[in-house]
């Protein structure tokens, strides 16, 4: 089991670490679990949304740019963890596996991160907060 935490700014006065993945980027293994963790002081009776974010960083295409320069486009895709995870909750565990599930999204030009957000009820504010990216492998 690998464990990985997560960093966020609440509202006002409440504030969330996480902390990243070790540094350089750590690669983790389809099928096995990675536990997620945080910290609130003062956590507010509040839920967020727990998004997987996968980014090929190889160009599946390129269009016309300023200046005679080329845009890359890539694919991105999301996955919605979990749709209103408690903030007082402190941990989630995650069963890895690529996004979209057909196992094409893994490798060293696909980068992971795992996105925080919510809004605080009662309140105008909102927040998030992401980990830093990692990778997948079989």
């Amino acid at each position: 089991m690998r464990y990985l935490a997560i960093p966020a700014l609440l509202a006002a006065t409440t504030q969330a670490f996480f902390t990243s993945p070790a540094p350089g980027h750590p690669t983790y293994t389809i099928g096995t679990d990675l536990v997620l963790e945080w910290e609130i002081a003062n956590p507010p009776a509040a839920t967020f949304v727990l998004t997987l974010r996968a980014e090929n960083t190889t160009a599946y295409d390129y269009i016309p740019g300023p200046f005679g320069s080329q845009i890359g486009l890539y694919d991105l895709r999301d996955v919605v963890l979990e749709e209103a995870l408690p903030l007082t909750n402190g941990t989630y565990t995650w069963k890895v596996e690529p996004s979209g599930g057909d196992g094409t999204f893994i490798g060293q030009e696909v980068i992971y991160f795992i996105r925080g957000d919510w809004e605080v009820t009662g309140t105008p504010y909102g927040s998030g907060a992401s980990t830093d990216y990692f990778y997948l492998v079989n």
